[in-house]
C-alpha cells in the first residue's frame, strides 16, 4: 500500500515512525513533514492550506490510503474534498469534526445529550459576555470558538477576564465560550472509531500550563504521563458510559456520526465526578509522543479495518505494552505568547537513544542544513521505564544535552509525592 500522512509536528512524526514498520506499505509519504519525518517517509512540499493539490498528488501518485492527523486541514474540510475524488482517507468529515472544532457546538451538544460537563456561558457579543464576566465566580475559562494555537486563557480576576474577551473578538472570534474551572486532574485519552465500534488507547495525564506548579498559561501541552494515578475502572465505565457512547450513538442518530480518531479531554473531580471538558479531531502532539510507541498491534491493519467495516470484526481492543512513560516538550522563550525563530538546535546527536527518543515538532534545516527552530515547542523529550519515576530520571538525565536560544522547560513535570498519589 501507499499511504499519505498529513501534518508536520511531533505527533505526525510519532505517527509515522510506528507505522513505518508495517508489512502492508510499500510507499511512505508525508506532507509536508518535518526533517525528522524524513527518515522514514518522503516529505512533498506542499502548504497545509493547499487541500487540492494534497488530492491531486495522491491521485497522481495511486495513493491507497491517506491519514490526516492535522486539526487545520480537518478543519478545512479534507475528507469530504477527498471523498469527491474517490480518494480513501482515514479523517473526520467536516461535520462530524465540529464536536472537535467548534467549542459552542461541543458545549451546546454536551448540555443537549446530558453528558456531564462545566457550567458555560456562549456569547457573541463583547458587552454581553464582559456583563457574564462581572457577575461571575472566579477562577473562570475564556475559550475561543475555534481551536487556534493559543485559545484558552485561565482567569482568576475580572479584570483579567475582561482582558481576554476583548482579545478575543478583537481576533475575529464570532462567538467565544466562558466556562467555569473546574478543580481536579485533568486527563485526555484518544479513541479510533468507525462511527459504532471504540478501540481506545491509553490515558494521558497531559500538562497544560506553561510554568511550574501548574501556574501561567494554558497551551496546548508542555508535558505528560503515563499511566495517570486516578484512572481506574470505576472512572474508565464512567467515561464510556456518561461520554464516549452517548456521543457516539447521538452523532450517529443525527446523521454526523464520528469516523476517525477522536481526543477526549476530561476532569476527575476531587468527589470522583467525571466533567467532559472539550475534544480534539486528533492526538493532542504530547498524547501521540506518549501513546502511540506502546501500540503493538499495525496501526494501519486498524485504521483499513475502520474504513472497510470491519473494525468491530477484526479487533475488540488495542495490545499496549506494560512500559510507564514520560514526555517533556523543550519550549522556547514565552511560549506559546512569544519565542525564536531559526535559531540553532545542538545536542541531539548527543542524546543516548537507549535511554530517550526524541520526537521534532516545530523544527526545520535553514540554508546551511543545520536543525533549527520554528515554533514555540521544537522538540519532545520521551522517557520509557519500569516506573513513572524511571522514566522520569532517564528525560531529566538527558534534557540538558539539547540546547538553542532561551531554551526552557517544566521541571516537574511526573514530580508527586509517591506515598500520597501512589
Amino acid at each position: 500500500m501507499k499511504i499519505l500522512v498529513i501534518g508536520k509536528t511531533a505527533r505526525e512524526h510519532a505517527f509515522i515512525e510506528k507505522i513505518s514498520n508495517s508489512p502492508r506499505i510499500t510507499e511512505l509519504f508525508c506532507v509536508p513533514g518535518n526533517p525528522a519525518i524524513a527518515e522514514y517517509a518522503t516529505c512533498v512540499n506542499i502548504a497545509l492550506d493547499d487541500i487540492e493539490a494534497m488530492a491531486s498528488f495522491a491521485a497522481e501518485h495511486q495513493i491507497d490510503l491517506t491519514v490526516a492527523l492535522d486539526e487545520y486541514v480537518i478543519a478545512k474540510g479534507i475528507a469530504d474534498i477527498f471523498e469527491q475524488y474517490n480518494l480513501k482517507i482515514f479523517a473526520p468529515k467536516i461535520s462530524s469534526a465540529q464536536i472537535a472544532l467548534s467549542r459552542v457546538f461541543a458545549k451546546k451538544f454536551m448540555y443537549k445529550n446530558k453528558i456531564p460537563s462545566s457550567k458555560y456561558g456562549i456569547f457573541d457579543k463583547e458587552t454581553s459576555a464582559i456583563d457574564y464576566a462581572r457577575k461571575s465566580s472566579y477562577p473562570l475559562l475564556i475559550k475561543y470558538d475555534t481551536l487556534e494555537e493559543q485559545d484558552t486563557y485561565f482567569c482568576e480576576t475580572f479584570n483579567e477576564a475582561k482582558k481576554y474577551i476583548q482579545k478575543a473578538f478583537s481576533d475575529a472570534q464570532k462567538q467565544i465560550v466562558i466556562e467555569d474551572y473546574i478543580e481536579g486532574d485533568e486527563i485526555t485519552f484518544t479513541i479510533l472509531t468507525d462511527g459504532f465500534n471504540v478501540l481506545p488507547f491509553p490515558f494521558v495525564k497531559l500538562y497544560k500550563r506553561a510554568l511550574e506548579g501548574d501556574g501561567g498559561a494554558i497551551t496546548k501541552g508542555v508535558g505528560a504521563y503515563i499511566p495517570p494515578n486516578k484512572i481506574n475502572l470505576h472512572i474508565e465505565e464512567i467515561i464510556a458510559k456518561k461520554i464516549v457512547f452517548p456521543l457516539l450513538d447521538t452523532m450517529q442518530e443525527e446523521s454526523i456520526a464520528y469516523e476517525g480518531f477522536l481526543s477526549i479531554n476530561f476532569v476527575i473531580t476531587p468527589k470522583n465526578e467525571v466533567k467532559a471538558l472539550e475534544f480534539s479531531p486528533a492526538f493532542n502532539i504530547l498524547e501521540a509522543v506518549s501513546v502511540l510507541p506502546l501500540v503493538e498491534d499495525d496501526l494501519i491493519d486498524i485504521i483499513y479495518a475502520s474504513i472497510s467495516g470491519a473494525l468491530g470484526d477484526e479487533y475488540s481492543s488495542l495490545n499496549i505494552t506494560d512500559d510507564t512513560v514520560v514526555s517533556v516538550g523543550l519550549l522556547s522563550g514565552n511560549y506559546p505568547f512569544n519565542h525564536k525563530e531559526n535559531t540553532m538546535i545542538e545536542g541531539i546527536e548527543d542524546i543516548d537513544e537507549d535511554e530517550v527518543e526524541v520526537y521534532y515538532n516545530n523544527t526545520a534545516m535553514n540554508s546551511s542544513y543545520e536543525l533549527v527552530t520554528a515554533g514555540g515547542l521544537p522538540v519532545i523529550l520521551r522517557g520509557t521505564g519500569s516506573t513513572v519515576n524511571n522514566a522520569r530520571e532517564r528525560v531529566y538525565n538527558c534534557i540538558d544535552t539539547i540546547t538553542f536560544p532561551e531554551i526552557r522547560y517544566r521541571k516537574d513535570i511526573a514530580k508527586f509525592n509517591i506515598s500520597k498519589d501512589f
